[in-house]
């Protein structure tokens, strides 16, 4: 089975790394897996071994109106639009797929063009936008694009229930690979946390709940790993820059590999607000190490709360120092919950499994008819 899947973005970041590193396993099982990147960036290195292109011009497609703003402006990214999705279509009419894989709701414009381009169409929904119109009409327009929708977890798949047929709705665990059990860190005591500075990753929350924990026990260091300055953030790191204030609580790392800092840490955090099924929390248990996270979003459909690490409330800075505190003078109940989070996660959160998953999803928009205007776009699949 030919798959070509079309990235929304060329960063290292949660949605684009879900897929690649599932690759592999998709390839074992069958699946003939090609790329359309939109433009050069990070993620290429994480695709060894495809056959990749990279379009041109690079996606000039905002995200958001604040996206479309953003130099070169609205009136030149209208401009380059024509010529991106010119791209995509020779593209797709390069590979000729049997499925074509859009890897978010972002990439829907791109879906439009696999669609009237007659290829069947899986839309991987990572994300849980932010309630209101926008969100419905997204919905509304990955219901009408995509054969199959496929969740990553049930709490994204239930946003789709009203829009998409339940033949045609599936959810798909993303997996991670096993790692080195984390060492078991002497002297002083690090919590981490990786993600980009974002209010919807709680960077904010982290910070205040660090400068609760430190106000008494300044042994215990705080570090966050991930990328700052993204578009549409600058009003919330002005924020997050005054709540800092004059102390450094928070080392701020910058993006860089994840597998030292693991190896580093004592516990993991994730204060986050919004999580449709964070890769961050996975690799941390897969470390071996506790978690602690808020219980939003799927994060509960990973961990179980007191067996497989704990969950807080949605931005309590409170609530996530008292939970770091209470793992912090108690090793052995580190020890047993990250314990029981390897183990569940290495049983469960597979990447085998994650490709089998997918298969199934290919062969479901496969098995769907042909709708009327793919049977008159028929011929530019050939």
């Amino acid at each position: 089975m030919r798959v070509c899947v079309i990235m929304h973005e060329s960063d290292a970041l949660g949605a684009g790394l879900a897929i690649a590193r599932a690759i592999p396993a998709l390839r074992r099982i069958g699946c003939e897996v090609s790329v359309l990147l939109p433009g050069e960036g990070p993620i290429i290195d994480q695709l060894g071994g495809c056959d990749v292109t990279v379009l041109e011009p690079a996606r000039p497609i905002g995200v958001s109106m604040r996206g479309w703003r953003e130099p070169p402006g609205i009136a030149a990214r209208l401009r380059q639009s024509g010529a991106y999705f010119a791209s995509v279509r020779r593209g797709l009419r390069a590979y000729r797929p049997d499925v074509v894989h859009i890897n978010s709701l972002h990439a829907i414009p791109e879906g439009v063009v696999a669609r009237c381009c007659g290829f069947p169409v899986v839309l991987h929904a990572h994300e849980i936008p932010r309630p209101g119109r926008k969100r419905s009409a997204t919905i509304r327009a990955a219901g009408a694009i995509a054969d199959v929708v496929v969740a990553v977890s049930h709490a994204v798949a239930s946003l789709y229930a009203d829009a998409v047929a339940p033949a045609k709705l599936m959810t798909v665990y993303n997996g991670v690979a096993a790692r080195e059990h984390a060492a078991t860190a002497t002297g002083e005591l690090c919590v981490g946390t990786v993600g980009s500075v974002c209010r919807r990753k709680g960077t904010d929350v982290l910070v205040a709940a660090a400068q609760i924990v430190r106000a008494d026990h300044r042994d215990i260091l705080f570090e966050h790993v991930g990328p700052a300055g993204l578009p549409g953030e600058r009003d919330f790191e002005a924020d997050l820059s005054r709540l800092r204030g004059a102390g450094r609580d928070v080392t701020f790392l910058g993006p860089r590999p994840v597998d030292s800092a693991l190896r580093r840490w004592s516990i993991f955090v994730l204060p986050s607000r919004e999580e449709g099924f964070p890769l961050a929390s996975l690799e941390a248990m897969a470390a071996g190490l506790p978690v602690v996270a808020s219980d939003i979003g799927g994060i509960d459909e990973q961990i179980g709360d007191g067996e497989t690490g704990l969950l807080v409330p949605v931005g309590d800075a409170d609530a996530l120092a008292r939970a770091v505190l209470a793992l912090a003078d108690d090793p052995a109940r580190r020890r047993a919950l990250g314990e029981a989070g390897r183990r569940h996660v290495s049983t469960t959160f597979t990447y085998d499994r994650q490709a089998a998953g997918l298969r199934k999803a290919y062969l479901a928009a496969l098995a769907q008819p042909p709708r009327a205007a793919e049977r008159d776009a028929g011929g530019l699949r050939s």
